[in-house]
């Protein structure tokens, strides 16, 4: 009678080990085991970025300078700070710091469909800034990555 009482309850610790499992299993995957963010690559490069209904492009200074000596109505955007900008800019580019972008976009930049690039020191607040334009309903926005600090070509101060 005693060995059948212990094995009841060996046979119960068995059971309620099996169930606490599969409610760990249960709430791994429903809480923890999530998909990946639709964030951006690490490894950035001449890709179509944001992932959403409309997109921007990444581009490299090469790419910038080679798009802009061949077409004369693209928009150069340089989303640095004033006090950047003096220091030293690419020419023909038009000022508009990121933080005056959402409120200035419309009125210095009137064609939603011209394509338009945008720079920085490295690259960071001018993805900020495609983006910003993006949502903002411009269809041909271009990054270019590693910033002004990649530009090998002619700057004015």
């Amino acid at each position: 009678m005693k060995d059948k009482k212990n094995l009841i309850k060996i046979i119960l610790i068995i059971i309620g080990i099996i169930i606490l499992v599969f409610l760990a299993i249960y709430i791994y995957n429903k809480y923890w085991n999530q998909p990946p963010c639709n964030c951006l690559p690490l490894n950035i490069n001449n890709e179509t970025t944001n992932q959403g209904a409309a997109a921007y492009t990444n581009i490299t200074p090469a790419d910038a300078k080679t798009m802009l000596d061949t077409d004369s109505s693209i928009a150069l955007v340089d989303v640095r700070t004033a006090d950047e900008y003096n220091q030293g800019h690419i020419p023909g580019c038009i000022l508009m710091p990121l933080d005056q972008l959402p409120n200035s976009a419309e009125s210095k930049l009137t064609n939603k469909d011209q394509k338009i690039i945008v720079y920085c020191r490295t690259g960071g607040r001018s993805s900020a800034a495609a983006d910003v334009l993006v949502g903002l309903g411009y269809t041909n926005v271009c990054n270019m990555l590693g910033g002004i600090s990649n530009w090998t070509y002619d700057i004015e101060k």
